[in-house]
């Protein structure tokens, strides 16, 4: 599981009904810990000498009565079986309250059980993770990612044909973002994006994409030129800078892209990193890349068996292609310009000259005879 689907996982835990029986197995499950391993820890493979869960050098956990979580706490730390099986996280709860530590680093965590999903930061080394600074500081980062991407897959569900529209995607999504953002650093009336989507758009979603289409309008509109557009957008401000337009693209949603956007909206944007937004974009988008990965992942010990043999930059040997592999390969080709052309002019490969070409030609023909 990658740092989204922890946070949904974690998320989804801290906000369901508090069952003290069954918390330290779903806390598990939440970090990745598979179906079967749960099983064993519920027969033989708990190690706690206190009541409580420990799986060997991740954690030990134990659900306490109300009141009692530090002295817990304190418990697990000075367990024999702690030690003994180098738990890493001890965890202490009462549903009310939470505390942790991390015997490897130092670091507690004392808080709110409902405020837990918040700090799951904390505990990523239990998925083998290490958490960047920023995932621990400011988990609302990852929130925001998670479900703006849960978003967009549903838009492809409904517009299959954006999956080959890109720059519109990525358009999309940024002005998404922007008025989100907007909603909950005054540069809108606070709420007004999410509210408007919700107030004037059916909840059945038919209309959802139309709703959006007239504020994104509004937003390119100065004031005093909106007389063809819907009372309802005066209060969006005119917005300078291109990001908007007249006649914008927007894709249809369904009902639960709808719901999305209201958990989103929902989201406190004004803590949100401002520097993460391109690379929020870009990891919203990455599932669409799948198939270049694919063929680089199928292409690349071809290309690195020969290039070993052939000490060339520029040309590269294949050998025993069939016809399928060709059709791959052409299949591919227009997406894979798609992104060479999407980077920067200094991240593509200069072209080679024909005096570059020729000498590596010459190599080749060597090379070729001294395998004769």
């Amino acid at each position: 599981m990658n740092p989204v689907e922890i946070e949904d996982a974690v998320h989804q835990l801290a906000s369901s009904p508090f069952n003290p029986d069954e918390f330290p197995f779903a806390f598990l499950a939440a970090f990745g810990n598979k179906a079967t391993t749960i099983k064993r820890l519920r027969k033989t493979s708990n190690h706690s000498d206190r009541s409580g869960l420990l799986q060997r050098n991740n954690i030990h956990l134990k659900v306490c009565a109300k009141g009692e979580t530090t002295q817990t706490l304190a418990q697990l730390r000075d367990s024999p079986a702690t030690k003994k099986h180098k738990a890493q996280f001890l965890l202490a709860t009462d549903g009310d309250e939470l505390q942790a530590e991390n015997c490897h680093s130092g670091d507690t965590l004392a808080c709110p059980y409902r405020d837990f999903a918040n700090r799951f930061g904390f505990f990523l080394p239990l998925a083998g993770i290490r958490p960047a600074k920023q995932i621990t500081e400011n988990p609302i980062d990852i929130r925001a990612t998670g479900r703006l991407n849960k978003l967009y897959l549903e838009i492809l569900k409904t517009n299959p044909e954006w999956a080959n529209m890109r720059p519109q995607m990525n358009l999309f999504m940024t002005r998404l973002i922007f008025c989100f953002y907007a909603e909950d650093t005054w540069i809108f009336p606070d709420g007004l994006f999410t509210e408007t989507l919700g107030e004037m758009s059916a909840p059945d979603s038919s209309d959802t994409h139309s709703v959006m289409a007239q504020i994104f309008r509004a937003l390119a509109t100065p004031q005093e030129q909106r007389s063809h557009l819907p009372r309802w957008v005066a209060a969006f401000p005119w917005v300078n800078g291109w990001l908007f337009e007249p006649n914008p693209q927007v894709p249809r949603l369904n009902r639960m892209a709808r719901n999305y956007l209201h958990h989103i909206g929902a989201l406190d944007w004004k803590n949100i990193n401002p520097d993460i937004f391109g690379s929020m974009i870009q990891g919203i988008v990455a599932k669409v890349a799948k198939e270049e990965r694919a063929v680089e992942r199928a292409v690349s010990p071809v290309l690195q068996r020969f290039s070993a043999e052939v000490k060339t930059g520029g040309l590269f040997a294949l050998a025993a292609l069939e016809e399928q592999h060709c059709k791959t390969m052409r299949a591919a080709y227009r997406r894979c310009s798609e992104l060479m052309h999407d980077q920067p002019e200094e991240a593509s490969p200069r072209t080679p000259t024909p005096e570059e070409i020729e000498q590596e030609i010459t190599t080749l023909e060597d090379w070729v005879n001294c395998i004769d």
